[in-house]
């Protein structure tokens, strides 16, 4: 009981910031709850609760709002690779847990919500070009080209939450030589240096597209 209720003070507080963005953040604190829901779940003592929890849970949550989706691409670390692993995993548990709960909802596939998404994504992107002059869309490719940077590494897993193993795993991509200048910006994935920048990006891309603030 004590991880369970661990996981879910771990989710409040993340989602509850007010100082930096945390709609890209959605979706692993998701995942990491359904995660422990389902590791629980068989807990005799308390199953029942656990079975109620998730059923609640499912019925806010088991469609994720755009919002969430597209910020999550937005994430640079994560990008509609990530988005992909991240929904196969967040609904591989839920089906598993069918047994135990009753769905409202047509069962979920991830592909559809993944291509609904990149079209979410290529409408604000078209809306963008109109907007901004070319040459200064793509005055910052050489800077981006420089920054990323593969930080995969053999740290230990032991204690880190489901959500981070996937973002440990996610391969740092850089888009193929045909593809267009929108399937890179989808795919080209790489971590910041420092919390401060990621943050400060992830701010002005969530702001300027006008899906928050």
């Amino acid at each position: 009981m004590v991880e369970l209720l661990h996981v879910f003070k771990t989710a409040t507080c993340t989602l509850s910031s007010v100082y930096f963005p945390t709609s890209h953040l959605f979706i692993p604190q998701a995942y990491d709850i359904v995660s422990i829901l389902e590791d629980s779940v068989n807990n005799i003592i308390f199953q029942s609760v656990v079975i109620h929890m998730l059923q609640k849970w499912l019925n806010y949550y088991y469609h994720i709002l755009s919002i969430y989706l597209v910020a999550s691409v937005l994430d640079s670390r994560v990008k509609i690779d990530g988005l992909m692993q991240y929904l196969e995993a967040y609904y591989t548990i839920i089906n598993k847990m069918l047994e135990y709960i009753v769905l409202k909802d047509n069962v979920v596939d991830p592909i559809e919500v993944v291509e609904m998404t990149k079209e979410c994504i290529r409408t604000l992107y078209s809306d963008y070009q109109t907007q901004i002059p070319h040459t200064h869309a793509g005055s910052s490719d050489n800077s981006a080209s420089s920054s990323p940077r593969n930080t995969n590494s053999s740290t230990s897993t032991i204690n880190i939450p489901p959500s981070k193993k996937i973002l440990h795993t996610l391969k740092r991509s850089r888009g193929g030589a045909s593809s267009t200048e929108f399937d890179i910006y989808l795919t080209t994935s790489f971590e910041f240096q420092d919390d401060d920048s990621q943050k400060q990006v992830e701010g002005n891309l969530l702001f300027g597209t006008g899906m928050v603030g």
